[in-house]
């Protein structure tokens, strides 16, 4: 990303400074639009190349925004390893769900039955339409 100042054709790279608190807020925050992001940095009359391109919003980390709104500073505090068990569960019955709902838009009724074990060896359950 390269910031376009009013008035200069030239295009220049972010700064260190500049990167890191961008980087920060999309670890954060998740999504940022350009526009929030231009604020961030100060840069009221300047642009960014990716603006050119047609851009609205860059990517920021939506797992961690979203898991900071569930579990709150705690988050930021939990051992790495429990973030990554709260992830894949959260995953697991996000896929469950909406395995029933598939099942429930078809107009069917559900059963939840036991799958083939995973790769771990933990066996797994899922939906099945009847």
């Amino acid at each position: 990303m390269k910031v376009i100042e009013h008035g200069n054709l030239a295009e220049r790279p972010l700064t260190d400074d500049e990167r890191k608190a961008v980087f920060a807020k999309l670890e954060e925050e998740g999504d940022q639009s350009l526009a929030e992001l231009r604020k961030l940095l100060g840069l009221k009359k300047a642009e960014f190349n990716l603006e050119r391109g047609g851009e609205k919003r860059l990517w920021g980390n939506r797992t961690n925004s979203f898991m900071r709104s569930v579990f709150g500073v705690f988050w930021d505090e939990m051992p790495e390893e429990e973030k990554h068990k709260a992830v894949t569960l959260g995953t697991e019955l996000s896929q469950r769900r909406s395995s029933h709902r598939r099942c429930a838009n078809a107009g069917r009724s559900t059963r939840t039955q036991p799958r083939s074990s995973s790769k771990r060896g933990r066996k797994k359950d899922i939906a099945v339409c009847l």
